[in-house]
């Protein structure tokens, strides 16, 4: 009683004094909104991964043994198929000769580069596969050919297996300092390379895919969304707001709160200086949906409150009495909701998370401070049509009626169409695949589905196997079995190349005895192959040593596996039998565990499932707690639980069956989906404790009172925020629209839930009397 009390006092002073409170508000916003600036903005994709993370442990550790794997590739498709012709064979060579000017550039790799080794009088010559292509006799190019299409370093790497697409690969080593530039600087620079080879060369199409192109690919296509997708759930909200309220003034208002509570929410987490990437971009949309819930609870009331012949304060002073709670415990049990996004292995989801929490929290401020504050002093007129009150109200009351009279039946539909979404939630399986990040009518994924088709797998994985001693890669025991090894992950459903030391020392071999086939094998001695290493070594131009493939104190050499199964299950599945093979074939220090990008990928969803499940389990037991107190009643506190739990559990039981597969953003939407839902129970059960315990009205009266007064405003709310998350579900990146269909698909649950099975629950387990 004293929390009412004081919210009496409170929400009394707003409406005596709206000038203080306008002037109050605009403060708190511009300084809150002065933190902004100060967010720190990356491109780098390891931010997705918490610094506890094992795979990522493991892949640092890879690139510090090693020369770094950050890479662009490029594939050039020649429209007539054959990259072997002189002509097409020289533009290779233009551009591989211009990508060293890549801004960060440590090594380019291309066809036309490649060592090609000769036996000769002085011993090993090593000359690039196709240099001067248009000079060469067509024997020699021929012969090139034949070894190109045979070597195992090249096909499905660097050329395709039947020559209609080339490959060129750099790898950068940037310093790491500011992704933000850095990323860009060298994506543009490539992208101009290849246009203007495009423009030149009429006949080549010319693909860009590598962990650095999708970094910077991720800011630009959120921000392509800025062009259609979030305007249009602006203007979708506006016109809703405007054709429900019938008031330009009312929708104005409304976005306007909104608006202050998204600036002043970010800026206010922006002064600790938090780094974020573009997964932060979602908040804003989060933030204006749930200010508009607050505003329209509020609105619905005050005019309902005007029709009933009070002046505007009396009018603004009861709305405000009867949200405040409601609207206090919802901020509250939503805040929790995206607190949970802290259990998250994703930073980025983690600053998500208090982005929006603290937007939550100004929104719930500004509805009560600012909002009534605007309507007091601005004067306007009482929409003529009765669209939130009376007319509707007495539909409420009728629907309220129908689902008493028809408590007998309506339960056991609502709990088995509950309980068979309930049970299907369990069919759905952790995949993450960052391919499909991207929508299919977005550049950057029809070239990753270009090049993952037609010359080389985006799926990797990497294996440092170690021999236990400084040159002990030169034993032939230990190549023996990293060719064993290989041999085995080159059999592997899915797996298209695989890159080995031992491929390089077999070439070696080969070449020093006159091409013989019969030498392209491990030779017999360490002393043969210690020689073959150095002679091949002091061979190599500059920029093109082997530190990509073995350690500098020759201990351990690095075996890459390149798929076209981009699963993150599938990443999963192929390096545990890997492991499990080394167990069983190597010595046990030779074992090694996989790392690439896309293996970490691969695990994050299954970490961040389980973070946020006991994140989101302990933030049940604080509602609990919270709820009996506000409440006053554990009945109600647990039907509030359990009308909060079944919707998103209902939701993910429609994923399971639309597709099955739960990546990196959908797992924030546990958070984001509970956060949301909240909002419409506990304003129904707050507005029927109020008839059951202050007006003392019997279980069916208290529901229909619930539904009279609230129950528009419910109905209103959640068609606001379908139609806005609706338009979310257009976005180019599927991270956002999967999150925004079932964010959807949530909240017309929690409305079917609260409507039609809250008040049989009620009926059931709450004929006593609440105490007061």
């Amino acid at each position: 009683m004293k929390l009412l009390d004081w919210s009496n006092t409170f929400v009394q002073y707003v409406v005596e004094h709206p000038k203080r409170f306008l002037a109050l508000s605009l403060a708190l916003f511009i300084v809150s909104a002065m933190g902004n600036p100060h967010y720190r903005n990356t491109m780098d994709y390891q931010f997705f991964f918490s610094a506890d993370n094992p795979q990522l442990a493991a892949f640092k550790q890879l690139q510090q043994e090693y020369s770094k794997t950050e890479a662009v590739f490029v594939a050039i498709a020649p429209d007539n198929g054959d990259v072997f012709t002189p002509k097409n064979l020289a533009i290779i060579e233009e551009f591989t000769e211009q990508a060293w000017s890549t801004p960060y550039s440590m090594r380019v790799d291309s066809l036309t580069n490649f060592q090609y080794t000769q036996g000769s009088e002085e011993g090993l010559d090593i000359s690039n596969l196709f240099e001067n292509s248009a000079a060469m006799d067509s024997a020699e190019l021929a012969q090139r050919k034949a070894f190109a299409l045979k070597e195992p370093a090249l096909v499905n790497a660097l050329v395709s297996s039947d020559g209609g697409v080339a490959g060129v690969r750099l790898t950068i080593n940037m310093p790491g300092i500011k992704h933000e530039q850095e990323t860009p600087d060298v994506v543009l620079h490539v992208r101009k390379l290849a246009a203007d080879i495009e423009q030149l060369y009429p006949n080549i199409k010319i693909y860009l895919t590598g962990q650095i192109v999708v970094d910077q690919s991720f800011p630009e296509s959120t921000q392509a969304d800025f062009n259609f997708v979030w305007p249009a759930f602006l203007v979708i909200m506006m016109v809703m707001l405007a054709i429900i309220f019938h008031s330009i003034f009312f929708m104005a208002a409304t976005i306007v709160t909104g608006i202050l509570a998204i600036g002043a929410g970010l800026g206010l987490v922006g002064w600790t200086e938090l780094k974020v990437n573009a997964a932060v971009t979602a908040a804003p949309v989060m933030i204006l949906t749930l200010a508009i819930a607050d505003c329209i609870h509020i609105l619905s009331n005050y005019t309902h409150e005007l029709k009933l012949g009070r002046d505007k304060k009396l009018a603004m002073s009861n709305s405000l009495q009867i949200n405040f709670v409601p609207v206090l415990l919802t901020t509250f049990m939503t805040v929790l909701g995206f607190l949970t996004l802290h259990f998250n292995d994703s930073p980025p989801y983690q600053a998500l998370g208090y982005v929006v929490a603290s937007g939550v929290v100004y929104a719930m401020v500004f509805a009560l401070i600012f909002l009534p504050a605007l309507i007091m002093v601005i004067p306007h007129k009482l929409p003529k049509v009765e669209s939130i009150t009376n007319t509707r109200s007495k539909r409420m009351e009728r629907l309220a009626n129908w689902v008493i009279k028809n408590n007998r039946w309506l339960p056991w539909l609502m709990g088995c169409v509950a309980l068979f979404f309930v049970l299907s939630s369990s069919m759905n399986e952790i995949n993450d695949n960052p391919v499909k990040y991207f929508g299919e009518n977005q550049t950057m994924r029809q070239h990753l589905d270009f090049v993952n088709s037609n010359i080389t797998g985006l799926g990797a994985l990497n294996y440092s196997i170690n021999s236990g001693e400084d040159n002990g890669i030169t034993n032939p025991v230990y190549l023996g079995k990293v060719d064993e090894f290989s041999k085995w992950l080159k059999s592997q459903p899915g797996v298209i190349q695989v890159d080995t030391f031992v491929d390089v020392i077999k070439r070696i071999n080969k070449s020093l005895h006159a091409d013989d086939q019969a030498y392209y094998k491990i030779p017999s001695s360490p002393e043969e192959v210690s020689q073959y290493l150095l002679l091949y070594e002091l061979s190599l131009p500059n920029g093109m040593d082997i530190n990509n493939m073995v350690t500098s104190q020759k201990s351990a050499s690095r075996v890459r596996v390149t798929m076209t199964n981009t699963e993150g299950r599938y990443h999963i599945a192929l390096n545990q039998k890997a492991l499990e093979w080394q167990k069983n074939n190597m010595p046990e220090a030779m074992w090694s565990q996989g790392a690439s990008a896309p293996l970490m990928f691969a695990h994050i969803g299954k970490r961040s499932i389980d973070g946020m499940l006991g994140g989101l389990i302990g933030a049940l037991f604080i509602m609990s707690g919270l709820l009996i107190f506000i409440l006053r009643s554990g009945t109600l506190a647990a039907i509030s639980l359990v009308s909060n739990v079944i919707p998103v559990a209902m939701a993910f039981g429609v994923w399971a069956w639309v597709s099955g597969e739960i990546d990196l953003g959908i797992t924030i939407t546990f958070g984001i989906a509970f956060g949301i839902v909240v909002d419409d129970t506990i304003h129904f059960l707050s507005k029927y404790q109020r008839a059951r315990r202050d007006l003392g009205y019997g279980t069916e009266a208290a529901i229909t009172y619930a539904f009279s007064t609230v129950g528009v405003a419910l109905l209103v709310t959640s068609m606001v925020l379908i139609a806005g998350f609706s338009m979310l579900g257009f976005s180019n990146m599927n991270i956002t629209a999967n999150m925004a269909i079932l964010t959807t698909v949530t909240i017309a649950f929690a409305f079917l839930v609260d409507f039609f099975l809250v008040p049989s629950l009620l009926l059931k387990f709450d004929k006593e009397t609440i105490n007061t």
